[in-house]
This record gives structure tokens, sequence and C-alpha cells, in this order.
């Protein structure tokens, strides 16, 4: 397992703390995403920041679309099978996604690429960016959705979009069920009830 981390916000209001934090994820720009390995430093690091970015564990192929769609070589230059073989044992888009995905290989200990992948924002924007993903917002631990969210952000020049897999909701609170109108009761001698008689009087026609 991986981890995909999109940085949200920019740079207003960040303390030193956060922007070093931040540095060494390589999250220096809004809408930029990294793949990290899925361990206990990492981890730190982005509940660290998580007010300023969003992160869940990578889908395979998700991050397979970002090495063939935002991959690049050092001097910009777009990533190919070709200096994959070159680079790593993993002689494809494919193979090296599934590494990266199972947390076999680091990205940004690959000789000859960028650790980072440039996105766009997403149509729409990012939505409510001062909540957490549980609260409806866009900051923080979002579990798989983060795949739908990286595949909306590559869909905007590319077409694509984010493999089918479970996404984290946030918890939604159920209104309690309606209850059935109260009736007046009917007495057993088929009289009518105190309240029907004063609506039956109330319904009479005035008098002429």
């Amino acid at each position: 397992m991986a981890y995909l981390a999109v940085r949200i916000k920019g740079t207003v209001n960040r303390t030193k703390p956060i922007e070093r934090t931040l540095n060494q994820l390589r999250l220096t720009r809004s809408n930029h995403a990294v793949v990290l390995p899925a361990n206990a430093t990492s981890l730190g690091m982005l509940k660290k920041v998580k007010d300023v970015i969003t992160w869940g564990e990578a889908d395979e192929g998700m991050v397979e679309q970002l090495l063939r769609h935002r991959g690049r070589m050092t001097g910009d230059v777009p990533l190919t099978d070709a200096a994959i073989k070159s680079a790593t044992p993993y002689p494809t888009f494919g193979q090296l996604a599934k590494a990266l995905a199972s947390d076999k290989v680091a990205y940004h200990a690959i000789e000859g690429v960028k650790p980072i992948f440039r996105l766009h924002p997403p149509v729409g924007g990012h939505g409510l960016t001062k909540r957490t993903f549980v609260q409806g917002g866009a900051l923080g631990y979002r579990g798989a959705a983060i795949n739908d969210l990286v595949g909306r952000m590559l869909a905007v020049d590319t077409g694509i979009t984010a493999p089918a897999t479970a996404t984290a909701t946030a918890p939604t609170r159920h209104a309690a069920p309606a209850s059935a109108p109260q009736t007046a009761p009917v007495p057993k001698d088929g009289t009518a009830a105190p309240a029907a008689k004063k609506v039956a009087r109330k319904a009479k026609a005035p008098k002429e």
C-alpha cells in the first residue's frame, strides 16, 4: 500500500513548521500530487499538514494514469516506457504502478524522474476548503476516495476517469422517521369525540 496526497490550499497564513513539512513532502504548490510510502514517517507528516492537503490509499490503476499523463523526467520530458525500463527494474507503466501502489519502490528514489505530479483543479473546484472530508469538505484523510479526486483532476485535460474503487463517504445523520398522524379515538358507543364535535359545529353554515 502507498499513500497518494494532493495539496489543496496555498501559502497564505502558513507557519514555518507547516511549510517545512510541505517541502519535505514535495507538496510545494496547490494541486501538486505525490505518491508516498505508507509508513509511520509519511503518515506523521501528512497528519501534521492535514489542514492544507488531502490524502488516502493509492489505487494501482490511478497511479498508472498519473505516470502516463503527468509523469515527467528531469527537464520536463514526459515519462516513457523506455525511460522506466532504463531507470527501474520495471519495464512498463503498469508494472511500475503496481510496484508503487504496493509500496515496493519509492517514486522519489527513481533516478531522473520528477517526484511530483502537476495537476489541474477539478471541475467546479475542491469545494469547502475549511472543512475535513468527513465533514463534507476537501481536507484531510479520505481513504480510497483520493483516487476519485485525482481522476477528476486528470480528466480536466485528458478525458480519463477514475477507476472503480470503493470510496469513503462522510457520515450522515439520519432523520427520525415521521410519526403517523394522530387521530382522535372514537368511543365505543359510536358518538363523536369532543374534539370532533367542535370541528363539526364550526363547519355548520351560518344562520341567515
